[in-house]
């Protein structure tokens, strides 16, 4: 599942009882053996975003700044709007400098906007080249604070100007009347480090120890991408890296790769044209380092109407090889990604070929979706036909014998999502409403006692106005801890009535309250959803192995994501707000550890050769929700544990 694709935590009536009783909120021993022969564990490398702890990846943090230039006017510095966008630029060299500033006064550069605290205080150094001696090359502010002038007295050449940061937005504002290049910012405890030749941080390299795989979604910024031919590639000094639809250098990628000693998984864009797969293959080939693989997938979740590339196989049905397949629209969608597929493994096999390098270093990947086997079916199907030919395979009539196409001269991976929510198995689905009256940091709930001092529910499901259906738990602030209630089994007078009816019914321990009932709940919740996911896995590797393929995951882990739609203007962050500490605390607990140890013993027990990709490395918990591993680097947390006692029992680490 994407990165800003977002779902609602639920809680489903019945709830089981927690496994392993009290003590940590969710913990015990867990429920399977934890079977771990031939598991390989990958990673969904986190995006360049500067409100995530990504500045950590690379020393030089200038590379995340937003990718359009701020261009004030002389009107707006003269009345401070260093900010603002009013002025037009009249050029930008390749890698996307100012050249020419039009109505605009300067230029200037934001990073580290609404960080929230993820970039560390202290002193930084700015680097760049700057032609000219005109005074005023380079300016740094943070916030409406003006923190350095660096006055070009000296004529050009390379500068290197310090300043403290506390905190805040930065603006680095450039020109007008020198030609400054090659900016760079970092901490100073890098100043002495070679950028280019060493340029990863050290933390974010460890935190990628053990990991067989990276799969670099968000750096090529898959989803929604415009990338179409290596011409319109951004070069890899352009000045950002941040643009969600620009991909981030394939040089980047297979360093990375290189130093981590771990194989690449590339979803290529939905727009690449042969041109820019085949530079990318070219490059990967002849830089990547022997015995390292090469995973290809044709786009992300191309079923996924959020996205444009599924707008672009939908457009793609009347295409005329795939019309006279099938009269069907949505099938005919399914055998277009299977015909790219397959064109794209062709190309890439003769990039091998003709460089020298061995095919059993690419792995073609053909993705499936979680929750049925036709999305997957389908798009095999269509790869099979059309790349028979090149492969040596039975390409067959798609009308009559499909089931019986040969699939793995063509395809050699399988992959699906196997993310854990709530239980599919209940019909009704109750979204958590959280009380305001809480303290994120304690779980106490001081004030509050009868009427619920978040929004009073009335018998009608009415909350403060807000109309939500009957369906929903009403959690609230109650002195003695946290306070469920239904308003569709009963008409409560009280909270404390809420309170005794959800711990009667043994969902939660009487003996728990506050940060640890919540927790338990949720864990209880996500227990029960982890054979759901393990018997789609199992359903789609009863249709897929027959095939000669296995089966493996592309994203999974947990989804904990607040119902913030469901509740009118919540937002902030876990210090401020309750239901996003609940989060927090979720994640990081032995409740998950045991959870993601279930759920991948479970799928490993079905293929005992499974790819498991987690999903993100290190995200905030934030209104959007939690997806990463651990909320920075060097933090351990329950799910991160259990990623690593699958990787140890591998031997990778």
């Amino acid at each position: 599942m994407p990165t800003n694709q977002y779902i609602s935590i639920f809680i489903n009536r019945p709830v089981g009882a927690v496994p392993g009783g009290g003590g940590d909120p969710g913990g015990g021993e867990p429920l399977a053996d934890n079977p771990a022969s031939g598991i390989e564990i990958g990673v969904n490398v986190s995006p360049f975003y500067s409100f995530q702890p990504s500045h950590k990846m690379r020393k030089d943090i200038f590379h995340i700044c937003q990718d359009s230039w701020r261009t004030p006017t002389a009107a707006d510095i003269a009345s401070f709007n260093y900010f603002s966008t009013t002025g037009t630029l009249t050029s930008q060299d390749s890698n996307g400098y100012p050249t020419g500033y039009g109505t605009a006064a300067s230029a200037g550069a934001v990073l580290l906007d609404g960080n929230n605290g993820t970039a560390p205080t202290g002193t930084y150094v700015v680097e760049f080249d700057a032609v000219g001696s005109v005074s005023g090359a380079v300016q740094v502010w943070e916030g409406s604070i003006k923190t350095l002038t660096y006055l070009d007295t000296l004529g050009n050449g390379n500068v290197r100007v310090t300043f403290n940061y506390t905190g805040g937005t930065v603006l680095v504002l450039v020109g007008p009347d020198v030609y400054v290049s090659k900016i760079k910012m970092y901490e100073n405890t890098f100043v002495n480090d070679d950028l280019d030749t060493e340029p990863w941080q050290q933390a974010f390299l460890d935190d990628l120890s053990g990991f067989s795989y990276i799969r670099y979604l968000d750096w090529i910024h898959t989803n929604n991408s415009v990338e179409d031919t290596s011409g319109n590639l951004n070069p890899v000094d352009y000045f950002s890296h941040s643009n969600v639809t620009k991909s981030l250098p394939i040089e980047w990628m297979v360093d990375l790769a290189n130093r981590t000693n771990t194989d690449m998984w590339i979803p290529i864009p939905h727009l690449a044209e042969q041109d820019l797969i085949t530079y990318w293959v070219d490059y990967i080939r002849d830089n990547l380092n022997p015995g390292l693989k090469l995973y290809l997938e044709w786009s992300n979740e191309t079923w996924n109407t959020l996205f444009t590339q599924a707008i672009y196989i939908i457009n793609q049905a009347s295409n005329p090889d795939i019309a006279a397949l099938t009269a069907d629209a949505f099938t005919g969608r399914l055998y277009f990604h299977g015909q790219k597929s397959a064109e794209m493994f062709k190309w890439a096999y003769d990039s091998y070929i003709a460089g020298g390098r061995s095919t059993d270093e690419i792995v073609r990947v053909v993705a499936g979706q979680q929750v049925n086997t036709f999305i997957a079916e389908k798009n095999l199907d269509g790869a099979c036909y059309f790349g028979a030919s090149a492969f040596g395979g039975v390409g067959g009539d798609l009308a009559t014998t499909a089931v019986n196409l040969e699939t793995s001269t063509v395809v050699d991976l399988v992959a699906i999502g196997g993310y854990v929510y709530y239980s599919a198995s209940y019909d009704d689905t109750l979204p958590v409403i959280f009380s305001g009256d809480w303290n994120p940091g304690t779980g106490s709930m001081p004030g509050a006692d009868t009427s619920g001092v978040f929004y009073n529910v009335t018998a009608d499901g009415t909350v403060g106005g807000y109309n939500f259906s009957a369906n929903h738990i009403i959690v609230a602030a109650q002195a003695s801890g946290f306070a469920f209630g239904d308003p569709s089994e009963e008409t409560y007078t009280n909270w404390t009535d809420a309170s005794t009816w959800y711990q009667a019914s043994g969902s939660i321990p009487n003996t728990m309250t506050g940060n640890d009932a919540a927790v338990s709940a949720l864990i209880s919740i996500m227990n029960n959803d982890v054979q759901d996911r393990i018997s789609d896995f199992n359903t789609h590797d009863s249709v897929i192995s027959p095939r000669g393929i296995k089966i493996s995951i592309y994203e999974g882990g947990s989804h904990l994501t607040p119902s913030k739609a469901d509740v009118p203007g919540a937002a902030g962050s876990p210090e401020t707000d309750p239901e996003l500490r609940i989060l927090q605390l979720t994640s990081s607990s032995v409740g998950m550890e045991n959870i993601y140890k279930d759920l991948i013993s479970g799928l490993s027990a079905i293929n005992d050769e499974i790819k498991f990709s987690h999903f993100g490395m290190h995200t905030r918990s934030t209104n959007t929700g939690q997806f990463g591993f651990s909320e920075d680097f060097g933090l351990n947390s329950g799910k991160l544990d259990a990623l690593h006692y699958f990787i140890e029992q591998s031997g990778k680490e």
